[in-house]
């Protein structure tokens, strides 16, 4: 080879060698500048590209009844989310996914149309509408696992549950009120993707906290049969609306609360906002003559009045301030009893006069109208109650009868329950107590009383309101077998600023057993229509058709019979109800076992030597013992720890009595109630 042919392969070797070395040097300075200096935001460019972080709601605790029977609970559903920036086409998965969803096209398009790597289309959708999705296998579009809430009795206590929106917040009743208790702590998931952006495993970066359970005291096969009976009662009259409450007097417990119309808390949407109205808190009236009640009381604690004296009803007429007032019927001398018995304006407006608008204004505070009771759920109104300076010389009149003042359904349940637990306040609640995720007990309620009437006073009372049930305007609300007590009312309500003629609320407020009173309640009926409007006629049958069965279910035995002064009620067809009157409607998703066992609501006792212990948060074990040491026979259901028990702590049994004891383990998740033996 020729030294220069040499000298030209030397040439191209070295000029080789130097694009190569140059080559080489751009790649490593590449990389030493990828790797260093741009090191972080690649890093993190390929995590967004890899994997997706997602706030995951927590399973809100459960809410049960009384007895552990579950009334809310959530369970897991799929939601449906996209990737944009991982579409192949925005307007060809926008138009699907609408079309399968039953979404708006023109929504959904500009969520798809976004560069981000996250966006909802359809939150916690149906099994159907996720096999749809599923079958259309469109990339960048995939699955979430929610949490939602479901109650599993439909309609059944909705006014007191509430409802939950897609955020796993509570937006009505206890689910809004204990919002911060019940809702948990959200977690935080790592969504890892592969190459073709589908999602793999899941990796979690903060663990989701179940939220708190709540028990209430609610007893569900109660207010089923509560439910029941005002829905009948408001077709029957075609009213407006309806409410009715019914409350242990002694300790303030809520047994029942409904309201008619009512709705679906599962489909809340569905129904209007009127619906979801809790008119038993939230709506204010005019009481008419349950009102009496307070101007009778009031007199009596005065010393303004006596039991046995005679009031001059002036044949059904007075003139107060200019303004002939007039009764239904034309009375003339009324004992003190006899005014409350037959619902006399004029005798209540002469024992007002007495009081006059001081004093008379002091008790209706002191009763607690004017301001709310306390009741732990949102949207209480305080009622009216206008102040001194804004009464007219008609007021103390108006007022001592039951007009110009406005009060709500469960204040006029608290006031009556005054007199039939011996002259106190109580303030009433849903919540018993709240125990953790783990099963712990974290809080108990304690009943808040304060004393409002002497025994003198009290004691007229119950002998006045069971006069008006036996002999007065509540003689359809007298029950077969006991003893009750109550008040009638009928109000006009105000249509434009006058007294209408046509609308009125109907109402009748009472208790049972007079002596020992176990439940506490309230009918309201607005605008009933037809020739039937009067509270005694409308909503007294409705207190004896949910009082009457539940008395005999709970085994009370029957009383002796008060003095009738020859007035005689129609006789009753009376007839313990089986289980099945009382459970809720088959069409929910899950029936829960239910026992045949009374509905256990006796709150005190009063007979034998032997005190009754506080079993609640023992062992069966430990049950059975102090139970065997203390001569009782126990009868236990269901296991884990003791929960409720009839009798209640403190009562005073004789030796060799039965105790029912209910055990149960809210860790498990799974309703309580057994099959009694």
């Amino acid at each position: 080879m020729s030294e220069t042919r040499k000298h030209s392969v030397l040439n191209r070797i070295l000029v080789s060698a130097a694009l190569l070395l140059a080559w080489s040097t751009v790649i490593v300075f590449r990389l030493i500048y990828l790797q260093i200096f741009r090191h972080d935001d690649l890093l993190a460019k390929a995590e967004r590209q890899q994997s997706l972080t997602v706030e995951v709601n927590p399973l809100r605790g459960q809410i049960l009844d009384r007895k552990m029977r579950e009334l809310a609970a959530s369970v897991d559903v799929e939601s449906v989310y996209a990737s944009p920036r991982d579409l192949a086409s925005p307007e060809r998965a926008a138009a699907q996914l609408s079309e399968v969803l039953g979404l708006d096209q023109g929504g959904v398009l500009p969520k798809l149309r976004g560069s981000s790597s996250f966006v909802w289309i359809k939150r916690k959708v149906t099994p159907r509408e996720k096999e749809a999705v599923a079958v259309l296998r469109l990339q960048g579009v995939n699955f979430l696992k929610e949490s939602q809430r479901f109650y599993p009795h439909r309609e059944l206590a909705a006014h007191v549950l509430g409802f939950v929106g897609l955020d796993n917040g509570g937006l009505s009743g206890l689910e809004y009120f204990y919002d911060a208790q019940v809702r948990g702590t959200p977690g935080r998931i790592l969504l890892n993707r592969d190459a073709r952006k589908t999602p793999m495993e899941g990796q979690v970066q903060r663990p989701a906290t179940a939220g708190n359970v709540l028990v209430l005291s609610i007893d569900q096969n109660l207010q089923y049969h509560v439910e029941q009976m005002l829905a009948e009662a408001v077709a029957a009259c075609q009213a407006a609306s309806g409410t009715a409450i019914l409350m242990d007097p002694h300790t303030g417990e809520i047994l029942a609360l409904a309201n008619v119309p009512t709705y679906n808390p599962n489909d809340y949407s569905s129904s209007g906002k009127e619906a979801w109205r809790n008119q038993a808190i939230s709506d204010t009236y005019e009481p008419g003559s349950t009102f009496k009640i307070i101007t009778a009381a009031a007199s009596l604690e005065e010393g303004l009045a006596r039991a046995d004296e005679q009031i001059d009803c002036q044949q059904g007429r007075i003139v107060v301030a200019g303004h002939s007032i007039s009764d239904h019927h034309p009375y003339g001398w009324l004992t003190f009893r006899q005014v409350l018995e037959h619902s006399s304006n004029v005798g209540a407006i002469k024992l007002g006069l007495r009081l006059g608008n001081e004093r008379l204004h002091a008790y209706v505070r002191k009763f607690g109208f004017g301001q709310r009771t306390g009741i732990d759920l949102p949207g209480e109104e305080p009622g009216l109650v206008w102040g001194l300076s804004s009464w007219t010389p008609l007021s103390v009149a108006s007022i001592s009868m039951g007009h110009e003042i406005g009060v709500t359904a469960l204040q006029l349940l608290v006031a009556i329950s005054s007199v039939a637990n011996g002259g106190y306040w109580v303030q009433p609640h849903l919540v018993n107590r709240m125990i953790s995720p783990e099963g712990d007990l974290l809080w108990q309620w304690q009943p808040v009383r304060k004393k409002i009437l002497g025994a003198s006073a009290t004691r007229v009372l119950l002998e006045s309101l069971e006069g008006a049930v036996l002999r007065g305007t509540g003689r359809e609300a007298a029950l077969e077998g006991y003893r009750a007590a109550g008040k009638t009312g009928t109000a006009q309500k105000i249509v434009d600023g006058v007294y209408s003629h046509t609308k009125f609320v109907a109402s009748f407020a009472g208790f049972a057993p007079v002596q020992d009173a176990r439940i506490a309640a309230i009918v309201v009926m607005n605008e009933p229509q037809g020739s039937r409007y009067y509270g005694g006629e409308v909503a007294a049958p409705v207190f004896k058709k949910i009082v009457e069965p539940l008395l005999v279910k709970m085994g009370l035995p029957p009383e002796e019979p008060a003095v009738n002064s020859g007035v005689e009620s129609e006789p009753a067809d009376v007839r313990v109800p089986d289980v099945n009157d009382y459970a809720p409607a088959r069409t929910m998703t899950e029936v829960l076992p239910a026992s045949d066992e009374p509905n256990q609501i006796v709150l005190s006792a009063s007979m034998g030597n032997v005190e009754v212990p506080d079993f609640r948060g023992k062992s069966l074990r430990a049950v059975i013992r102090e139970c065997a040491g203390r001569g009782l026979r126990l009868r236990p259901a269901g296991s884990g720890i003791a929960v409720e028990q009839i009798p209640p702590p403190g009562a005073s049994v004789y030796a060799d009595s039965q105790v029912m004891v209910w055990f149960s383990s809210p860790t498990s998740g799974n309703t309580h109630e057994v099959e009694t033996p």
